[in-house]
């Protein structure tokens, strides 16, 4: 006692252990009037002397914002800056036992209180409340002699913030130190909160059951943060020991989070929720956890690195590389909702890309296009935006939107393409063209190729501007020589075959007609198509009205889709990792 009052008197506190012990057992009433007189008559030299003095009283009577007010008030103009670094520091001391820490925080990184050790014990005290709770056991393991300067009651208040950082921290040698120092003199009456952290210290010395004891008579504490505190830390201990199931243990932990906001315990409660509702896969539980801790709690300890890993969650759901899967409608809910564990870069580019293929899938072609739209005005490439456009023209097309598609088309239009792309591109418009009623633009985009796709698209434009001979004429040039191959025509050449002979039927050509029935009759006998091809192949005098009752069903709504089901078949499942752009963050 001797060396730590000689300690005091050389200066290493700013708080007189024998002025705060005495102004904890004086009078309140008659003590604090004297007070408030003595300023009353004070000179104005004296009176921020005095009024420094009641400041210090209501502080070692626990009014700390009645004493952090009266402080700044007594500073020239309540000018904070206008103190010392001595008067900074007690104000800091006063505002941090207030629970202003934002304030005291400010105070205490003062350059003039940098290196002083009483300020690095204060700032612990804050680090522990705010869940920084490594910084927190590092600064008090530093400054432990300044706290042994304090009275017991504010000696009380510092261990207890400094006992909860070591037991986060697994500092058992520290923690078990300052629980036993808060134990001292509470052999009848321990308080919930110590209690508490003794079941957690059984925990830590492997004594599971001792700290079930302890926390299951702790769950129904009148101290409400205590009582929160055992039952989340008893929820964990049936979860490691298997005696609640993870989607049982969300529920539970979501009414914890309920019950108890607004600081680092709600972001250790969150964190618990989360990783059980991801075990659980209640992936929207989980993410609605991380967000919370994102935006609230990003620097408590352990938050970090939690949501590094519900960021490769997210990652791995929407791109469906991980083991867990989710259908596209999940997918785009996730996306919607938690965006801002995108990746970066380029991996947020391929997540993106995906996304617009879930969007796609869901017929929500507004907002696929809207979001492909964005990423080439913002952030593709010159090189990349032809392909891009491409895509974009085809969901246009797909929303029956002829005009936008050609308008994509045109608008990224450039030379330097492979050939796969310009062919794409060239398909692409000539269907948008022949769906705004352009037939000879989109004929003329067509021009030079003769493959089987294109004769199957030329049919399809000429049949959707009526010019029947001509369609005819390009579904059997698609057909080419499979009259002349063993066996049955597949399906598609079915489909195609019949569409010939409708067309050919409707633009009053017989010599087509009996050149389709002559080498195709006897490859359609066994096909469930024979029938139709009879009656459309059949005396002049009825096909003309059957032919006309066909095409009612072959509408141009349903060659299109075939149209894009087969582009996409080709071309769009060839690009599934073309370039793409991250939306807006937020």
């Amino acid at each position: 006692d001797a060396d730590a009052s000689g300690r005091e008197r050389a200066g290493l506190s700013v708080i007189s252990r024998a002025r705060w012990e005495r102004d904890e057992d004086s009078d309140f009433s008659s003590r604090r009037n004297s007070l408030m007189t003595m300023i009353a008559n004070a000179d104005e030299a004296d009176r921020f002397r005095l009024r420094v003095m009641l400041a210090r009283f209501l502080a070692a009577n626990q009014l700390y914002r009645e004493a952090r007010a009266v402080y700044i008030g007594a500073l020239p103009a309540s000018d904070v800056s206008a103190g010392s670094p001595r008067d900074r520091l007690e104000l800091a001391i006063f505002s941090a036992l207030g629970g202003d820490t934002g304030f005291a925080r400010n105070l205490l990184s003062d350059l003039a209180l940098s290196n002083q050790d009483e300020a690095t014990l204060w700032r612990s005290y804050l680090d522990a409340i705010d869940g920084h709770h490594v910084e927190a056991v590092v600064g008090y393991r530093r400054t432990a002699a300044i706290a042994a300067l304090y009275p017991e009651s504010l000696r009380r208040i510092l261990r207890t913030q400094i006992a909860e950082a070591a037991i986060e921290t697994d500092s058992t040698g520290l923690a078990i130190e300052l629980v036993e120092s808060l134990m001292e003199g509470q052999a009848d009456a321990i308080p919930d909160r110590v209690s508490y952290f003794r079941g957690r210290i059984f925990e830590l010395t492997g004594k599971p059951e001792d700290a079930r004891s302890v926390y299951e008579r702790l769950s129904t504490s009148k101290d409400a943060a205590t009582e929160i505190r055992a039952r989340t830390a008893l929820l964990a201990l049936d979860l490691k020991d298997g005696k609640i199931k993870y989607p049982d243990a969300v529920k539970a932990y979501q009414i914890l989070v309920t019950l108890w906001r607004g600081d680092p315990l709600e972001g250790r409660i969150l964190m618990n929720l989360g990783r059980a509702a991801a075990l659980a896969k209640d992936w929207k539980a989980a993410f609605t956890a991380a967000q919370r801790l994102n935006r609230v709690y990003p620097e408590v300890d352990g938050v970090r690195p939690f949501l590094e890993d519900m960021a490769l969650r997210f990652d791995r759901l929407v791109s469906g590389e991980g083991p867990d899967k989710i259908d596209a409608f999940e997918s785009v809910a996730l996306f919607m909702d938690f965006r801002e564990f995108m990746p970066v870069g380029k991996r947020g580019d391929e997540l993106t890309s995906k996304f617009i293929d879930h969007l796609a899938e869901l017929d929500l072609l507004p907002q696929a296009t809207e979001l492909l739209r964005y990423q080439i005005t913002n952030r593709l490439s010159a090189e990349d935006k032809p392909q891009a456009a491409i895509r974009l023209a085809e969901l246009f097309l797909r929303d029956r939107k002829p005009l936008e598609a050609v308008r994509a088309i045109a608008d990224t239009r450039s030379g330097g393409v492979d050939e796969e792309t310009r062919r794409a591109r060239r398909f692409i418009e000539a269907r948008a063209r022949s769906e705004l009623g352009q037939t000879k633009a989109a004929i003329d985009i067509l021009e030079g190729m003769e493959d089987r796709e294109t004769s199957i698209l030329r049919g399809d434009i000429y049949w959707h501007a009526k010019e029947y001979t001509f369609s005819g004429a390009g579904y059997e040039q698609a057909l080419s020589e499979s009259w002349r191959e063993d066996g049955p025509l597949t399906e598609e050449d079915s489909v195609i075959l019949l569409r010939a002979a409708i067309a050919n039927v409707l633009a009053a050509d017989p010599m087509a007609i009996d050149r389709l029935r002559a080498r195709y009759a006897k490859k359609l006998e066994k096909t469930p198509d024979a029938p139709a091809f009879r009656l459309l192949t059949s005396p002049p005098a009825t096909r003309a009205a059957l032919a006309s009752a066909f095409a009612d069903t072959v509408s141009n709504a349903t060659m299109l889709d075939a149209f894009l089901a087969n582009y996409r078949k080709r071309y769009v499942s060839k690009n599934t990792d073309a370039p793409s752009a991250s939306p807006p963050q937020g």
